[in-house]
Formats: C-alpha cells, sequence, structure tokens
C-alpha cells in the first residue's frame, strides 16, 4: 500500500536534517546542516513543539546520541564532540583528541564507555567523563544502548571556520590500535560491529578493545551502511540498496554471520533501518528517496518474494531520507522521519492504524 498524505509534519528547518535519535526515555532529538538542534524537554508526543538551538557558528550537526535522558552528545562536521544539557539548555566542547577537520559520523554509547568514528579512527572515551553534568540521579547515564545508526553520508566540504561552541573539557580518550573504519555500529551489550575501509566486517569488544575478523557465509559486493540488531537476529542495510537478514553465531572463539535473506528493498544506499519486535515489522530508509515497511509475518509463508512484493510505501518525499526514529506513547507506535528538504515527520506504523489508513485510501 502507498501512505499518501498521512504524515504530521512536525518541523521544518532550512537544511537537511541528517540525525534522529530517540533516548530510553522516549526524548527526541534531532539535527543537520544548517547546524540547529531540535530537541524535546520530555517524553515526546507527536505534535509537541520542539525546542531549538544552534550549535553555534556555521558548524553542521553529523551525530548525535543520548547518554541519558538529560544528557546529549552531538559530533559536528569541524570535528567537535559536544556534550548538551537539555534541562538548562547549556553545552560544553569535549577534547577528545579529534583534530579539527575531521568529521564525526557516528557516537555510540555503551556501558563500558562512547564510542566515536572520525577519520577513520574509532575512540573510546569512559563514561564517568559524562557523568560530571548530571545534577539528577534520574538523568545518570543508562547502561542499555541507543537504537539506529547512521551510515557515512556523500561528502560535506570540510574548509568551513572554526568556531568556539562554549567552554572546553578535557577529556581521557583512547583509540582502537591498528583499525580504520568506514562506520561503527553497536551489536549488543559486549561488541561493536565494524566496517572497515577494505568494507570487511570485523567484531570490537567494548571492554578490551580487542577487534577480531567475523566469518559471513556470503560475498557482500556493497559496504554496510546501516544494521540493526534485535534479539539475535540481525538486519544489514547495504549500499546497493538490498537488505540482508542474518544471524550471529558463537562457536567457541569464533564469531560468524550466517543469512536467511538478502531483500531487494531500494535501488541505492540504506541510509536507515529500524525493527519492531512485536510487530516484526521491518523500516527501510534509503537515498533512492523512498521509505518502506516490510512485514516480516509473512516469513510464515515461506516465499522470499512475497515480503518484497508487500512493503507498504512511506510517500511525500522529494529528497533524500537520512535517518529513522521509533517512539512509543501508550500503545501507539510512531515512526519519525528525517530528510534532506529539512522536514521531521510522524507516521503511524501499528498495524490497525496502518490498515485503517490504507482502507481510507482505498475508497
Amino acid at each position: 500500500g502507498k501512505l499518501k498524505d498521512i504524515p504530521d509534519e512536525l518541523a521544518k528547518l532550512d537544511n537537511g536534517i541528517r540525525k534522529i535519535t530517540v533516548s530510553p526515555g522516549g526524548f527526541i532529538a534531532a539535527g543537520g546542516d544548517n547546524g540547529i538542534l531540535l530537541y524535546s524537554k520530555r517524553p515526546y508526543i507527536p505534535g509537541d513543539s520542539l525546542s531549538r538551538i544552534s550549535i553555534g557558528g556555521k558548524d553542521r550537526i553529523r551525530s548525535l546520541e543520548f547518554v541519558s535522558n538529560n544528557q546529549l552528545l552531538i559530533g559536528t562536521v569541524q570535528g567537535k564532540l559536544l556534550q548538551f544539557n537539555i534541562s538548562t539548555g547549556t553545552k560544553k566542547v569535549l577534547e577528545v583528541g579529534i583534530p579539527i577537520e575531521q568529521i564525526i559520523e557516528q557516537i555510540l554509547v555503551t556501558p563500558k564507555g562512547v564510542f566515536v568514528l572520525a577519520g577513520g579512527r574509532v575512540r573510546r572515551m569512559p563514561l564517568s567523563e559524562l557523568t560530571k553534568t548530571a545534577s539528577n540521579p534520574k538523568d545518570q547515564i543508562k547502561g542499555a544502548g541507543i537504537p539506529k545508526e547512521v551510515p557515512k553520508a556523500p561528502g560535506i566540504p570540510k574548509e568551513l571556520p572554526k568556531t568556539a561552541a562554549g567552554p572546553t573539557n578535557l577529556t581521557n580518550s583512547e583509540a582502537v590500535p591498528n583499525l580504520f573504519a568506514r562506520s561503527i555500529f553497536k551489536l549488543n551489550e559486549e561488541k561493536l560491529l565494524i566496517v572497515r575501509n577494505d568494507n570487511a566486517l570485523v567484531l570490537l569488544d567494548i571492554a578490551t578493545l580487542q577487534w577480531q575478523p567475523i566469518n559471513l557465509d556470503l560475498n557482500l559486493k556493497a559496504a554496510v551502511t546501516a544494521l540493526k540488531s534485535s534479539g539475535g537476529r540481525l538486519f544489514l542495510g547495504l549500499d546497493n540498496g538490498n537488505v540482508v537478514s542474518c544471524n550471529l553465531q558463537k562457536l567457541g572463539n569464533i564469531f560468524s554471520i550466517n543469512s536467511s535473506r538478502i531483500m531487494f528493498a531500494h535501488r541505492t544506499r540504506i541510509t536507515s533501518l529500524a525493527y519492531d519486535e512485536s510487530s516484526k515489522k521491518l523500516f527501510t530508509a534509503s537515498l533512492d528517496r523512498s521509505a518502506k515497511i516490510f512485514d516480516l509475518n509473512l516469513e510464515i509463508l515461506d516465499d522470499e518474494k512475497e515480503i518484497e512484493r508487500s512493503p507498504y510505501y512511506l510517500e511525500g518525499f522529494d529528497k533524500w531520507i537520512w535517518d529513522f526514529g521509533l517512539i512509543q506513547t501508550g500503545k501507539v507506535k510512531t515512526l519519525l522521519t528525517v530528510d534532506e528538504s529539512g522536514k521531521l515527520k510522524s507516521w503511524q506504523t501499528d498495524a490497525k492504524t496502518l490498515f485503517d489508513e490504507i482502507y481510507s485510501l482505498s475508497k
């Protein structure tokens, strides 16, 4: 089915919104190429107004990740890592040894520290550096991971002015040795999945920073640009628009990824994946300016092509779709999308709502 004119446009910026992230408690934050951060001051309900703040100068937001409901990390094109306090509206620069011209592509929060990808190097800084600003016990860092990792996108010019962004805080960090990466993804509470510069996949132990190759039962001809992990099941989004459904297995000290299905989901790069375990819906976004919802309940039919033939299409995008956020309010689940047009939209995703929407469109 095609879902036209259904989304609510929640916010609009002048330039593309690259990233959206959701905290464990349902707070949201989004930002992109004009350096404006959109954020909620309470668990977000679609339709609520969002606060706005500029990160300063002509810098641009490339990565976002909640550390707690009150603390947010912001990575920029100029190589700054900012810590933002949602309650007070204050921010500071964390010095973690990243050269000023290296884009902070990704940030991942884990129980053993915060991992940052910039200039092909993966760095880890301790969580203790971030808890110093938490003023309320409820705001302390949670061990649980935050979903949604965004792949590298087409380059943005690096020749931008060097601007100050609030107080500077010297922070200890360490780089993962002998590893140059294109993308990093959180696999579970102990491991990261790393895409090396040569597109090979390796597993990184977040405690020891030791990495090891991982066996893969198929030859990926395109780089992994998005990943979603759920209950031992993996979804790999590829640069060619395909999605691989697979499982992670361990035999002794050897890890392997065994594929079960390749879905020809989009015409080009997958930019983001989300998965709802309760409804078995897989959400995919791409640079082909489309987003889709695949119903994996159809796997019981034992017909691989049926899943590809029966997605819901999220329409109304005239430019690239960059990222997803999935939130739940009571029993209602809502998908949030951000795109190159600078729009933040919401979509109802539960089965009954989708049925009602499609039925109303067909009348």
